[in-house]
């Protein structure tokens, strides 16, 4: 798609407000993000979730979103969803511009948001269009409606057992495989693909140098995809064969 495409196939029942701004790695495409929503100025509050890197030692590319936001003047709001009642999400997302997801593994994260009842709560807020959503990989493959895909990654394996469904957010059409030229995460991607005639949704590939965000926003006359090029890169929609 180029930019502004509207979407085609799959995408017609994106619902008409929301905002996703969907990355392999944010910290080198915010700037799209100020690009797309430019009234998005010092002090725009960041709901800040690193849970998805819970089972994690090193996690450094929290600490490049992190700085990311905050060299915009933006204010970070660290929150733990382990440690959050549903009234207490609540209000967060309410008192909040932007909920913000980084990375680490995809079914640990939606296997804590729906432990805590916290899943539902989020999808609603993003659909009334009362706060943006952004991602950094997990985070952003979390939106899909399936995320069966992501249990042929080597390491969700483990996470598999305690996963009673595939259910993401359901808030796209589509699934977001990132970083899928980077070298450490060819296999996994590989896999991933392999298993594309076993799922009803098309997939998408991203990025060269983590630098493709997916942006998502709508208006009556229809939903819209949009790429935001901020430099070389490569973007690839695959559909799965369905007969017929």
């Amino acid at each position: 798609f180029g930019d502004g495409a509207r979407l085609r196939r799959g995408f017609d029942s994106l619902h008409p407000l929301m905002r996703l701004f969907l990355a392999s790695s944010i910290d080198k495409t915010i700037s799209g993000l100020k690009l797309k929503i430019p009234d998005l100025g010092f002090g725009t509050k960041v709901l800040f979730i690193t849970n998805a890197a819970d089972t994690y030692e090193n996690t450094w590319w929290i600490d490049l979103d992190r700085k990311a936001f905050m060299e915009l003047g933006w204010e970070i709001i660290d929150t733990d969803l382990r440690k959050l009642s549903k009234d207490e999400f609540k209000s967060q997302l309410e008192n909040a511009d932007i909920i913000h997801v980084c990375g680490g593994s995809v079914l640990y994260l939606i296997n804590l948001l729906k432990e805590k009842g916290l899943d539902k709560i989020l999808a609603e807020a993003i659909l009334q269009n009362k706060i943006i959503y952004t991602g950094t990989s997990a985070g952003s493959m979390i939106v899909a409606k399936d995320l069966r895909f992501s249990a042929y990654d080597e390491e969700e394996a483990k996470f598999v057992p305690e996963t009673k469904n595939f259910d993401g957010l359901g808030l796209v059409d589509f699934y977001i495989i990132p970083h899928c030229q980077n070298a450490e995460f060819v296999t996994s991607t590989l896999k991933m693909i392999e298993h594309l005639p076993e799922n009803k949704f098309p997939i998408f590939l991203i990025n060269i140098f983590s630098s493709k965000i997916t942006f998502i926003s709508s208006s009556p006359q229809g939903a819209l995809l949009t790429y935001v090029k901020l430099s070389p890169v490569f973007a690839l929609k695959i559909f799965p064969s369905i007969p017929g």
